[in-house]
């Protein structure tokens, strides 16, 4: 399998894409579910919609999630990038965006549905 990136082979076993692919599957899960993924969430929020960032610039350097995310762009040798965007019609309800998660170095994304509307309110409520 392996990959290409900027004019190098930078191959990976399969075995290590699969390892890879899980561990930014964990760490992009992590981000959206737990207390610790808080402070990227509101880092990634105060973004225009569609702007892209690294991910790894909007995660607390402090966090395990953090150096989760180093080892596993080390491994790829790539960086994921995030962006956010207005999802008006889903099925959901008003309120709801897509979160993009994207690792060129594999051709990989993820694009979970949040509920944006309600994050910001329990922000602001605590």
């Amino acid at each position: 399998m392996g990959y290409m990136m900027e004019g190098k082979d930078n191959s990976l076993s399969e075995d290590d894409e699969v390892v890879l692919e899980d561990a930014l599957l964990d760490i992009t899960a992590d981000l959206l579910t737990t207390t610790e993924g808080e402070d990227f969430l509101d880092r990634l929020f105060a973004l225009d919609a569609g702007q892209w960032m690294t991910t790894a610039e909007l995660c607390p350097n402090d966090s395990s999630i953090h150096q989760r995310l180093l080892a596993a762009e080390q491994l790829g040798g790539g960086r994921l990038d995030v962006t956010w965007l207005a999802y008006p019609v889903s099925q959901y309800g008003m309120g709801y965006c897509l979160i993009i998660f994207y690792f060129e170095a594999l051709h990989w994304s993820t694009t979970p549905i949040y509920n944006r509307s309600l994050f910001l309110r329990k922000r602001d409520n605590s």
